[in-house]
């Protein structure tokens, strides 16, 4: 169950704490015990610690910048946040607004209507106008006429010096080329509450960093029991970093901005289950908008059928994309291209009869078979040195990471 306050000002956090304690208290007969909010002025105010060390209440305050990691108050932070995203359209016209607990950030296409919300806005909230964005949860960001950039460099210092890396020599890969990771290594086990802060932090840092997305996608599947090993293949990201600090994406002004989309996988990658390793990319022109590297729910017994239910996920998403892209008067006209380098998986999303080779597999990887007779995505060879979201599956060479930068505009 979840309860939520609107506040048209911050200081009513405190008044409405109270009332939520004996509203719960109440309602189930037991007292508050633990209080998890974030870092907000409004909740670490003297009367509300004063309070909460009066009637025993633990307070537990997250991590700063750091949402992934941030447990549940995060979690229940980002289901309000879904909720309260929202977009107003006129005659071609709109407004998008980002809702983030107490940030808040907008844009319009119609100048006017982006000072009249913000002037509603502060007519009825508490608010600060801070002007244009330049730094929101961590993430820098650089605007200047018909180029965005975006970087972490600020929240990647404060990592590196909270795990006394900061003078560490760089390297010029993520991770060891080819290199496995597994459960069992034999290895002696470190703390895991450190262990999950790092791979906590690095995860955060992939929203401006694809290039370390397998490397910390990797490392995640250790978070229980890790190993020294583990964490050497984590601080060794670290290293990555250090070499790479001022890297960030950049988004410029095309004329042209066709989806376009990368689909790869591992076969039997995981030395602990066999299972494969899914990765995709998207991009809007050459700017890359969305990506991601994961470890599939199921054993594939070939390798395009690793490839096969990569390729349903990349659609799945190119699906959600290109809806979105519809309702910024971007609509998508053509189908959706996405890039492979397995043939054998081309030809499964053509063939509607069920044979050895696919009868098998879960019917609902058979949904790309639709979207490809709907002629919203089609799938096209691509040679496997020029696939991008070869990165996204395996550990891959300095070159590789390189072409990838080059592609997709991380500089």
């Amino acid at each position: 169950m979840m309860w939520v306050y609107i506040l048209n000002q911050k200081s009513e956090a405190f008044p409405k704490f109270l009332e939520f304690k004996r509203l719960v208290e109440n309602q189930c007969g037991r007292k508050i015990k633990i209080l998890r909010t974030d870092r907000g002025g409004e909740f670490i105010g003297n009367a509300f610690m004063d309070y909460c060390k009066e009637k025993g209440i633990q307070r537990q305050l997250t991590v700063r910048y750091s949402p992934q990691q941030n447990g549940v108050a995060e979690r229940k932070n980002r289901t309000i946040v879904e909720m309260a995203r929202s977009m107003m359209t006129g005659a071609q016209e709109f407004l998008i607004v980002c809702l983030y607990v107490d940030d808040l950030i907008y844009v319009g296409t119609n100048p006017y209507m982006v000072k009249e919300f913000k002037e509603a806005m502060m007519k009825e909230y508490e608010m600060t106008d801070l002007g244009l964005m330049k730094y929101f949860l961590g993430i820098q960001v650089r605007q200047s006429k018909g180029e965005i950039f975006m970087s972490q460099e600020k929240y990647l210092d404060e990592v590196l010096r909270n795990f006394q890396m900061s003078n560490c020599k760089s390297i010029s890969t993520p991770l060891a080329t080819n290199e496995k990771l597994q459960l069992d290594d034999g290895a002696a086990k470190v703390d895991a509450k450190i262990y999950r802060s790092l791979v906590g932090s690095l995860i955060y840092l992939t929203n401006t960093r694809p290039d370390i997305v397998y490397s910390v996608s990797l490392i995640s599947r250790f978070m229980h029991e890790p190993s020294k090993l583990h964490y050497a293949a984590a601080k060794r990201i670290l290293r990555y970093l250090q070499g790479t600090r001022k890297l960030g994406i950049k988004y410029v002004k095309e004329k042209e901005n066709k989806l376009v989309g990368y689909t790869d996988s591992d076969w039997a990658g995981s030395l602990d289950d066999r299972k494969s390793t899914s990765g995709y990319i998207f991009c809007l022109g050459s700017k890359i908008i969305s990506w991601i590297s994961k470890k599939q729910k199921t054993v594939s017994l070939s390798s395009a059928e690793a490839e096969y239910i990569a390729a349903t996920d990349a659609a799945c998403e190119a699906v959600w994309l290109r809806r979105i892209l519809s309702d910024v008067e971007q609509k998508q006209e053509a189908p959706t291209t996405i890039f492979c380098d397995n043939n054998s998986t081309i030809a499964m999303t053509k063939n509607p009869v069920f044979h050895a080779r696919t009868k098998h597999i879960e019917l609902r990887h058979h949904f790309i078979r639709d979207l490809v007779s709907d002629k919203k995505i089609q799938l096209k060879f691509i040679n496997t040195n020029e696939q991008l979201a070869d990165g996204f599956t395996k550990a891959v060479s300095s070159g590789k990471i390189e072409q990838l930068r080059n592609h997709v505009r991380i500089t």
